[in-house]
């Protein structure tokens, strides 16, 4: 999972900047500057019902799915 990560970080930092607003926005990043501290503030909130989806694309793989236990 690291070596994906890392392999993520090399992709977005060779993107273009057009696919990177996208990509943050989906990701929900918000920037917030602190004039006080000179610092920057960064938050992401993903959209939790765009991240997931409600059905496994292997089919149910869990047996009591069906009989509601």
């Amino acid at each position: 999972m690291v070596d994906e990560l890392s392999n993520l970080s090399t992709v977005v930092r060779a993107a273009d900047p057009k696919d990177k607003a996208e990509l943050y926005g989906r990701m929900g990043l918000r920037l917030t500057y602190r004039p006080d501290t000179r610092k920057v503030e960064a938050r992401i909130k993903p959209d939790l019902h765009h991240m997931y989806k409600l059905t496994c694309p292997r089919g149910d793989l869990n047996p009591h799915a069906l009989d509601g236990h």
